[in-house]
């Protein structure tokens, strides 16, 4: 039986091969072997989960099967997702070089949720970032800023409270305004954690 390890993240994919840059992003993450990288595929093509395949280690789980979108594809990591603590991570995302596996556990030692900063980019051009910051005083939810979704890691037993609404564009931000309101400590780092890409409902505007 393969074992547990400490950290899940779950990737949602469909017929992108910019996971691969995920994927690799995740492993140099990875820095104590505490990582297993959970890719929900909604049904790609052959040649892409081969790829895909040919990148992930025995840690590593790939799902591939038809489903409703995104956010059917966060609730089905969740079910999924066997850790202690999870992170995100879209196909076209990839986290920096800032932050590792090691910070993430030392952070949630003592909390709930672990957030970081955003940068968002579009065409390989850095357009705006988005700061962890305001998560700490729920400022997110308050004003109406974007939460840095896949620069947050939280407990699995906090984020499995909650589940996506597949028939609401905006249900990243209201999954996380749910989880912000249910945690009772939350660390926050001023790094950078995750290059985001730009075209998504939430991550378009302020």
């Amino acid at each position: 039986m393969m074992q547990i390890r400490p950290i899940t993240i779950i990737v949602p994919s469909f017929n992108d091969l910019r996971i691969l840059r995920a994927i690799q992003s995740i492993h140099d993450f990875d820095d104590t072997s505490s990582v297993s990288i959970l890719i929900i595929d909604g049904g790609s093509r052959t040649d892409i989960t081969n790829s895909i395949r040919n990148e992930l280690t025995s840690a590593d789980i790939l799902i591939s099967e038809p489903d409703e979108g995104i956010f059917d594809g966060f609730n089905k990591g969740l079910d999924k997702a066997k850790s202690e603590i999870i992170g995100w991570l879209g196909s076209d995302d990839f986290f920096s070089s800032y932050i590792r596996s090691s910070d993430v556990i030392e952070a949630l030692k003592d909390a709930d949720l672990f957030v970081g900063n955003t940068k968002l980019f579009r065409n390989e051009n850095i357009t705006r970032q988005s700061f962890g910051y305001p998560s700490k005083f729920l400022l997110g939810r308050l004003l109406g800023l974007h939460n840095p979704h896949f620069s947050t890691f939280g407990r699995s037993e906090l984020l499995k409270k909650h589940r996506f609404n597949i028939t609401n564009r905006g249900a990243d931000i209201e999954y996380f305004n749910k989880i912000f309101d249910d945690c009772s400590k939350i660390q926050v780092t001023n790094k950078v954690i995750t290059y985001m890409a730009v075209g998504g409902f939430s991550n378009g505007s302020i």
